[in-house]
């Protein structure tokens, strides 16, 4: 009987003990295309993106590589482990790069557990998470962080932030859409040179006119047109002349440029 009632001791145990996350189980990449880091939004739908169309045969790099914490080519999974859940953030060990997202075949004694530990902030969630889990992330650098491990020893190492999840994220561009932009863009640039070459052909209308009026301003500018080659083809002989004009007009300060021209 004593055996009986302490078997069943022991299922309840089983069942009500919770369960340790797998060695081999990852916490895949969450999508949140929009962050904010500080006062930058940042968006990585472009990683995304990536990672849908990425294959093994072209081993394509992951664009936007100063975002860490998954994988960089599309032959490579790049997990980390939690070492230790603190106020601050997660401590993580990198678990190494291994082939095929879904293989470990590297030892907890392997070199790719070895390296230096990151602290991540602002992971979503990271309060139900446990000691020994891996998860998949893309963060920024954002300084340092110094702690105190669980060997007693301080330690500074790099940080980095997940952001700040935006949830106004607009769909993606379809082919159509971007090139009904990029043509849009470029018939604005064009009717904004079109209104620029008006505007200067009618100023030089402009200055031409009172120019033949002896008009000082008109002289002036023309004689300063002449010696750039502003909207007319340069000519420091006719500078020189509708210079002097201004300046007989009243013009000083087309006497001070007619000085810079004589020799």
């Amino acid at each position: 009987m004593k055996i009986t009632w302490l078997i069943l001791a022991l299922g309840l145990l089983a069942v009500s003990a919770p369960a340790q996350p797998s060695r081999y189980e990852v916490l895949k990449l969450p999508y949140h295309p929009l962050r904010q880091v500080g006062g930058k939004v940042y968006s990585l739908q472009r990683i995304y993106d990536w990672d849908k169309t990425a294959t093994i045969r072209d081993a394509t790099p992951r664009p936007m590589q100063e975002w860490i914490g998954y994988r960089n080519r599309s032959d490579f999974a790049l997990d980390y482990r939690v070492a230790q859940v603190l106020p601050e953030g997660l401590i993580l060990q990198s678990s190494g790069e291994r082939w095929g997202p879904e293989m470990d075949n590297y030892g907890e004694d392997s070199k790719y557990n070895k390296d230096k530990p990151i602290l991540l902030k602002n992971y979503p969630g990271a309060d139900a998470l446990v000691d020994g889990q891996k998860i998949q992330f893309l963060a920024i650098r954002a300084g340092s962080f110094r702690y105190t491990g669980t060997d007693g020893a301080e330690y500074t190492i790099a940080a980095y932030d997940y952001g700040q999840c935006k949830t106004n994220v607009p769909p993606p561009l379809t082919p159509e859409q971007i090139a009904a932009q990029a043509k849009a863009n470029a018939d604005a640039k064009a009717k904004a040179g079109e209104q620029k070459r008006v505007a200067a052909a009618r100023a030089l209308q402009a200055n031409q006119e009172a120019a033949a009026k002896g008009v000082s301003f008109g002289l002036l500018r023309m004689g300063q047109r002449y010696r750039d080659g502003d909207g007319v083809e340069k000519d420091l002989s006719k500078a020189k002349e509708y210079l002097q004009k201004a300046a007989d007009a009243g013009s000083p300060t087309a006497a001070e440029e007619l000085a810079k021209l004589k020799p």
